[in-house]
């Protein structure tokens, strides 16, 4: 819940790091600029930190909590389910006569700010349990209740709050768990837990149960009402009941301090398998589930293509969700005719590298349960980005295809529509189960042919998707085995452009792990890959940017025009230490080969490598003199091609540091070395690459504010081909009312890439492969806003417009592209051997073997995203939604425009509005 939980910690879990192109400094001027920068920064903030009157004066009890006494009672903690014989009413209050009958528990213990000390506030609990619902009660007494921070907020607001929270690890796997949460307004958050981690939080689960919160003069109370149906859980034929896991957690935020009831350090192994236990739960005569959501849904769009056809497109849509209780611990879950829009745009951003962009999935019935399908393959460097096995977003994905000529339809920009989806999830005993299944409909393009006559083709064909996940446990969840397959199946019928795809692509193996000496842990996977098609899909399949068969230093691989299947393996082996001590540590290795190919239904940017990997960090969770808590990690990694001279080595250096008055400086160090690309040329030769160093830190300010900003640096220094980068990126969070809250997040970045790709032309003496010198600035400024009538009436709005422009100012020949120093690799065309014709669109060079013509590679762009959207919950699992969306565009060939001439255009271009009125009803038992 805090807000450093949203920043990225990539040995946790590895993400694509921006990158830019430099080379090295003198080594000592290099040290002490980095070491430069790094000491003002701590230095900064450690001089604020010291101002602990005003630290105080908004309740940090500094001097107070730190000699706070150890929890007494740090044995394991049990709590015996009641029978209740009263039910109470949900309102937030206790007075009701059915809590007289529960016991009471309390004793809770920090695990922040000072981890096992006994909390600073009170806080009491009591159970209930009948045939239908658990009912939890909490007393969160507080010594200064005009303090409590209590915003109203919609659900599953993750801002700054006090909260109450009841975890439940029903199946009992102490892996897995459900989040319940409600602040002092009744504001409810729920989630659902897995891998034995609290950071492992999947928010799109969502249940339709009842909480309520009330404040007096003695604090706050909460109550909670959850019906076992939103359960899973395994019947037990045990007369005296079944034992669940349970823990209890309150949130101060004023103090920045979290409590638990079963004590959890912060430096132990796991998280669910460390809470307390409820016991003697009868479950004998629970319902199981059943429910159904039905929608309607209307939406209204208009766009430059319907205003010239004289009006605007409207559409009618009527489907439903539903869940079906196959067994109380295994569900069915299936959406006919979905409505899978997403609620906030995707970011833009200019993509220049060859490589597909990774855009995080939003959409609610994929990201709920996407625990049991997600299987992150990344054992390597951040630099290939984001692996999966599963990336949900190939399911309606845009079609891959574009037609020919002019196209009078918006077919080819619209995603695939979905015509159902089901999931059947769950465990039973020391199994556990994810199957996933769906089917998209056809989708074609209008253009016109050169005779003016109007025609369509098929841009993406009707296609079945699947994923398959079962697994066992082993020696009481300490190792687990388990198999994980993927499929994708195409209706290409006679389809000439349709048979461009590949007609069926599967991927499928083995992943294990074992846990050992409690803190240790071995994980690793192996997996194939099978792709059909016809010759021409499978040579497009191997000439991608994932392939790259066409390269001419691939030793013994090329491109074979008549093959109509590609397969390939990957496989990797990771020992970690994560828990236990201070000391971090992780050593991996990866190998992937020239064939591996998920991208039907998985994410996957390179092939034919191998690397290593290794890393260590420190955590200090005890309070130091200027700290709250620091962590620091070093690594490094090591890659070499599987049938290429392809290198890449790195060194990186990544640090948090959080001080007394809750200001953060997190960020690192990198350096990258011995860089040959295979994919620079785009199916060229492996080009040495100048050697980069580069940093990127984040300062933010005390989130309990009113007004807390942050700021983001970043950069890289000159390097042997010129290329450098520097980026600022101020932000703020303002929270006028406890009703409203307001983001701002501002970006603007200065780059020169001395060694970008252009273009690969060709002349009567063959292929030439062309960089250039490429100066490009980037804004954008993001805007978010939500505000809450009431806890079930919200508004949210969001904006984000981007500008950016770049300028090829010389333009070069790759000549020789292993050779160590640029001057020798690179062969720039003088200016007078450029010529454009008279629109600008076309670029000629004056090679000495002859003419090469090629698209005019100086670019600006500007887009703009907006929407606003009101939900009002009308009762639990029903809402109505009314949704705005604004979207437009403007591009040219002028790099040099500045962020104000870019914006006049985007002001000035057609856009596209959306207007969608949904309406969704939930019935359940």
């Amino acid at each position: 819940m805090y807000r450093y939980n949203s920043i990225r910690n990539r040995h946790a879990q590895s993400a694509a790091n921006p990158r830019a192109l430099s080379a090295p400094v003198q080594p000592a001027r290099r040290r002490l600029a980095v070491s430069g920068f790094l000491r003002f920064l701590v230095l900064a903030a450690a001089a604020t930190a010291n101002r602990s009157i005003e630290a105080q004066a908004i309740g940090d009890p500094s001097a107070q909590v730190a000699a706070a006494p150890a929890a007494s009672n740090t044995t394991a903690r049990v709590v015996r389910a009641k029978r209740a014989t009263i039910l109470p009413v949900v309102d937030g209050r206790l007075d009701d006569a059915a809590w007289r009958e529960a016991p009471i528990v309390s004793d809770f213990v920090q695990r922040t700010p000072v981890a096992g000390a006994r909390a600073t506030l009170e806080t009491e609990v009591r159970v209930l349990l009948d045939a239908s619902a658990m009912y939890v009660a909490m007393r969160m007494h507080d010594s200064a209740p005009d303090s409590i921070v209590a915003p109203l907020a919609r659900k599953d607001y993750q801002g700054y709050s006090d909260w109450a929270h009841v975890l439940i690890d029903s199946y009992h796997d102490r892996r897995s768990a459900f989040r319940f949460a409600v602040n002092p307004s009744g504001v409810k958050v729920d989630s659902y837990l897995s891998g034995d981690a609290e950071r492992l939080q999947d928010y799109g689960w969502d249940a339709v149960w009842q909480g309520a919160a009330a404040r007096d003069g003695e604090g706050w109370t909460a109550e909670f009402r959850i019906p076992l149906s939103q359960l899973r859980f395994a019947e037990s034929a045990d007369s005296a009941g079944s034992e669940w896991g349970i823990e209890f957690i309150r949130d101060v935020a004023r103090r920045g301090e979290r409590s638990l009831w079963a004590p959890i350090d912060p430096a132990a192994r796991g998280f669910v398998s460390l809470f307390g236990t409820l016991s003697g739960v009868q479950l004998g005569d629970a319902s199981r589930r059943a429910e159904l959501t039905t929608y309607a849904l209307v939406r209204q769009t208009s766009s430059p293509a319907t205003r010239t056809a004289g009006g605007t497109d409207e559409t009618i849509v009527f489907g439903a969700d539903f869940k079906v209780g196959v067994t109380p611990n295994l569900t069915f879950t299936g959406s006919i005719l979905p409505d899978f829009g997403q609620v906030e745009a995707d970011p833009s951003q200019v993509n220049l590298t060859g490589a597909e962009t990774f855009f995080a999935e939003r959409r609610p019935f994929f990201t709920e349960g996407s625990d049991l399908f997600l299987y992150d393959l990344s054992a390597g460097p951040p630099i290939f980005g984001s692996q999966q096995l599963f990336y949900s977003r190939r399911i309606g994905r845009r079609p891959q295809l574009r037609v020919p000529g002019t196209a009078l339809g918006t077919e080819s920009q619209q995603d695939t529509r979905l015509l159902s989806a089901s999931k059947l999830s769950g465990q039973f005993g020391a199994w556990s189960l994810g199957a996933l299944s769906a089917v998209t409909e056809r989708a074609e393009g209008r253009f016109l042919r050169s005779d003016g006559s109007q025609a369509q083709q098929i841009i993406e064909p009707a296609a079945h998707y699947g994923v398959l996940r079962f697994g066992r446990r082993f020696n009481g969840g300490t190792g687990a085995l388990g198999i994980i397959a993927t499929a994708t199946n195409r209706r290409l019928g006679d389809s000439a452009s349709a048979s461009m795809l590949a007609s069926s692509a599967y991927t499928g193996g083995i992943e294990g792990r074992w846990r050992f000496r409690d803190h240790y842990q071995l994980i690793g996977h192996a997996f194939g890959s099978l792709l059909n098609g016809t010759p021409r899909a499978v040579t497009r399949l191997q000439t991608s940017h994932l392939h790259l068969y066409q390269r001419p230093d691939l030793d013994g691989l090329g491109v074979d025009s008549s093959a109509t299947a590609l397969t390939g393996n990957a496989a990797s082996m990771r020992l970690e230490k994560m828990t236990g001590g201070k000391i971090r540590f992780a050593l991996s290795g990866q190998v992937v080969t020239s064939g591996f190919d998920i991208n039907d239904l998985g994410f996957l940017t390179t092939s034919d490598y191998a690397n290593g990997l290794a890393w260590i960090g420190r955590e200090q969770f005890e309070r130091t003199r200027y700290l709250r808590l620091w962590r620091s990690f070093a690594d490094v990694w090591v890659t070499r091609g599987l049938h290429s001279p392809g290198s890449f080595n790195a060194v990186d250096w990544w640090n948090r540091f959080q001080f007394h008055n809750y200001w953060e400086i997190i960020g690192s160090v990198r350096r990258d070395f011995g860089i040959a690309s295979t994919s620079v040329l785009r199916g060229g030769p492996t080009l040495r690459m100048p050697n980069l160093t580069t940093f990127e830190y984040r300062i933010l300010t005390d989130p309990r504010r009113r007004v807390s900003w942050e700021l983001s640096l970043g950069g890289a220094p000159p390097g042997s081909d010129g290329s450098h980068r520097a980026t600022i990126g101020p932000g703020v969070i303002v929270r006028p009312s406890g009703r409203a809250e307001v983001q701002f997040q501002a970006t603007t970045s200065w780059q020169r890439s001395g060694s970008q790709y252009v273009a690969s032309p060709s002349n009567a003496s063959g292929v030439h492969y062309l960089i250039g010198d490429l100066r490009q600035r980037t804004s954008s400024i993001t805007g978010r806003f939500n505000f809450a009538f009431t806890r079930s009436l919200t508004l949210q709005g969001y904006a984000q417009p981007f500008v950016s422009g770049g300028k090829y100012v010389k333009i070069g020949e790759v000549v020789k592209p292993l050779a160590s120093r640029f001057e020798d690799r690179v062969r720039f065309f003088d200016a007078g051997d450029r010529t454009t014709n008279a629109a600008g669109t076309q670029l000629t060079l004056a090679a000495a073997d002859g003419p090469l013509s090629l698209r005019n590679p100086d670019f600006s762009i500007a887009n703009l995203n907006a929407n606003a959207i009101l939900r009002w919950e009308y009762q639990p699992g029903s809402a109505l939604f009314v949704a705005w969306n604004q979207g437009r565009s403007a591009t040219g060939l002028d790099g040099r425009r500045s962020a104000r001439e870019l914006s006049q255009d985007l002001w000035s271009a057609p856009g596209t509005s959306v207007v969608l009125v949904k309406w969704s009803h939930y019935l359940g038992r």
